[in-house]
């Protein structure tokens, strides 16, 4: 049985059958550089508000402008079509006589109701 690591024939590590091309590749590269630790800075003196008070605005904000936005525009010409179908419903209820068929299906209306056929 081989060692760990050995090839079974030739002796030694595998990298030593390889060829010296692909040897290049196996070799370790320069070491890295050595950082030094960073120093530790003071932190900043914690400080209130009153230094800044003395640059706020004093005076009104201006007023307020508010837009339309799509949700408005959308209610707002739901509102205008309930509306003019309101209107086109009241006209219609004026102008209706339960006893005579609308206008559109008089002709298709026959006068003997026994006449009538039902499919």
């Amino acid at each position: 049985m081989t060692p760990k690591g050995s090839m079974a024939i030739g002796g030694g590590p595998p990298i030593t059958h390889l060829p010296p091309a692909m040897k290049a590749m196996f070799q370790p590269g320069p070491p890295l550089p050595y950082i030094y630790r960073p120093k530790k800075r003071k932190a900043s003196a914690l400080s209130g508000i009153a230094d800044w008070v003395k640059l706020f605005e004093t005076s009104e904000p201006p007023e307020r402008i508010i837009m339309e936005t799509r949700r408005d525009r959308k209610y707002d010409r739901k509102k205008a079509k309930e509306a003019i179908q309101a209107a086109k419903l009241n006209q219609a209820l004026k102008t209706w006589d339960p006893h005579q068929p609308p206008a559109e299906i008089a002709h298709l209306i026959t006068k003997e109701p026994y006449k009538t056929l039902f499919v």
